[in-house]
């Protein structure tokens, strides 16, 4: 009898141990999705050869520069309110020249300065919102409420509706 409640207390252990073992797991993959995303991205630029030679020859040859998009802040706001997908489609891997209003300059959780646009309706929850390039963070304090302005972005997101854009120069 005592045999039998031993053999059942090391299944209900084993079960315990190896419930926490997938919690952990999942939690470690989920961890690695979003912070091994950029990371991809910067290591497959890396493992290109530097081929100085082909650079040069290939400099003549390359397009002009294309412009960024010009578009405000509400009409970024309207697209991804509209429909997120299409409002990815369009905006992404673009250069953006956005314009509007300044709503209010704020610090992010890693106290990095954080630009919130005014938007037509007040009351609006899901402002756009830019964060400035590192070498541009330092102009923030120069910024003020109500301040039109125009940044360029070169990357666009969506967190929980609320467009964001990043890598943000001042013009």
């Amino acid at each position: 009898l005592d045999n039998k409640k031993t053999i059942q207390l090391d299944e209900f252990i084993m079960k315990k141990i190896l419930k926490w073992v997938a919690i952990v797991f999942v939690a470690l993959v989920v961890i690695g999705l979003i912070f091994g995303k950029d990371e991809n991205k910067n290591s497959s630029s890396t493992s290109e050869p530097n081929n100085a030679v082909s650079d040069v020859s290939n400099e003549a040859q390359q397009p002009e520069a294309i412009p960024p998009m010009e578009v405000t802040s509400e009409e970024i706001l309207k697209a991804y309110k509209t429909n997120e997908i299409a409002a990815n489609k369009k905006f992404k891997d673009q250069n953006l020249l956005v314009s509007g209003r300044i709503d209010s300059i704020e610090a992010d959780f890693s106290d990095d300065p954080v630009i919130v646009f005014k938007t037509a309706d007040q009351y609006e929850f899901l402002k756009p919102r830019a964060s400035l390039a590192k070498d541009e963070q330092d102009k923030a304090a120069e910024l003020a409420k109500g301040q039109d302005i125009k940044l360029l972005c070169s990357k666009i997101s969506e967190v929980a509706g609320m467009p964001t854009l990043s890598e943000c120069v001042i013009k």
